[in-house]
């Protein structure tokens, strides 16, 4: 059971790191395959359909990023460092990506949404689904920021999806110019709009 773990690890590796750095149209089964070093047969033993490869690669990815998000938003941490972190884990995240690459990959769950939402609803499903999962923990940090009196909305889950679609903006505005600073200019527009 351990290499057939192995198997589908390197498979889901291979497809998201294909998918990032290409998006999902521009990538193969066979293009997969060969990364992974795998046989078809492997491949679709795990993966019934391209969206199911897809979809797993995706919440692969986000089982690995899941406890950054919690270390970002810890309840040690105020509503505004909470914030501050998640836009320089951010930040980090887009430099290390131009370091390893020579350029910013930005997203792959913002990729895969512009390209796939009207074509696979498996796909559009999924990365929704990764979407109110960060948007989850945007809310919490906001709520305990109005609790705490330092931001003044009415409802913190719409607060919340705003400050998602800052982020989201500027990571795709990062991925055009293939630098991470602009998402220096982030901090200051969600402050903006929690502070009223």
């Amino acid at each position: 059971m351990i290499e057939a773990e192995t198997t589908q690890e390197r498979i889901l590796q291979a497809t998201l790191d294909l998918i990032w750095a290409r998006s999902v149209g521009n990538v193969s089964t066979d293009m997969v395959c060969k990364r992974a070093k795998v046989s078809k047969s492997s491949l679709y033993h795990f993966f019934p359909s391209k969206s199911d490869l897809v979809v797993a690669a995706y919440e692969f990815h986000w089982k690995r990023v899941a406890a950054d998000y919690a270390q970002v938003f810890k309840e040690s941490m105020t509503a505004e460092e909470q914030l501050k972190a998640y836009v320089a884990i951010t930040t980090v995240d887009l430099a290390r990506q131009k370091e390893l690459t020579g350029k910013i990959l930005g997203c792959p769950y913002v990729l895969g949404a512009a390209e796939m939402s009207t074509l696979d609803e498996k796909v559009r499903a999924v990365v929704e689904s990764v979407f109110d999962r960060i948007i989850g923990f945007l809310e919490k940090a906001v709520a305990v920021g109005v609790r705490a009196g330092s931001f003044k909305v009415d409802d913190a889950r719409v607060a919340a999806q705003d400050l998602y679609m800052m982020m989201t903006g500027a990571v795709l505005q990062s991925k055009v110019r293939n630098s991470p600073d602009f998402i220096g200019h982030v901090w200051p527009m969600m402050r903006a709009r929690l502070v009223g």
